[in-house]
């Protein structure tokens, strides 16, 4: 456990940090307060350690952690960004997918209660899939 924790540190470590800040709308959270995948769906990876996915954690109704693969032209590791509309309106609706019973909002919300609808009967499954010789775990969303 203690060698697990080790990588998933040396790969955030090793991410592009971006704190996004809003001063007009509010991010969500979840009971399932981060959420990690790949942006490409047509890579399948798996954990928050791996190299090329994203971790998002809102750590409260203005302040969101995001972590991604750090390219060379990224210049800083850390950036603070004011974030706009459509990009918390995506991280919203990101958060009610990965929840597993409750999202928390300070306030009524017809979106966020649109996305708890669309997504009540979604939910993320570890799946195993063997090919060949390997076996491949992915994130399925049922």
């Amino acid at each position: 456990m203690i060698k697990g924790a080790q990588l998933i540190a040396e790969s955030f470590c090793n991410k592009k940090w971006i704190i996004y800040t809003s001063k007009d709308k509010y991010f969500a959270t979840s009971d399932t307060p981060v959420s990690f995948g790949n942006p490409n769906e047509s890579i399948s990876t798996f954990g928050p350690a791996h190299p090329t996915n994203l971790v998002l954690c809102p750590l409260n109704k203005y302040l969101l952690i995001a972590m991604r693969p750090y390219f060379k032209s990224d210049g800083n590791h850390c950036d603070f960004i004011d974030a706009d509309s459509k990009m918390i309106d995506l991280i919203n609706q990101i958060v009610c997918l990965n929840s597993q019973r409750f999202v928390y909002f300070p306030e009524k919300s017809d979106n966020i209660l649109e996305y708890i609808k669309k997504y009540c009967d979604h939910s993320q499954k570890l799946r195993a899939y063997k090919l060949g010789e390997h076996i491949i775990l992915k994130w399925d969303i049922v």
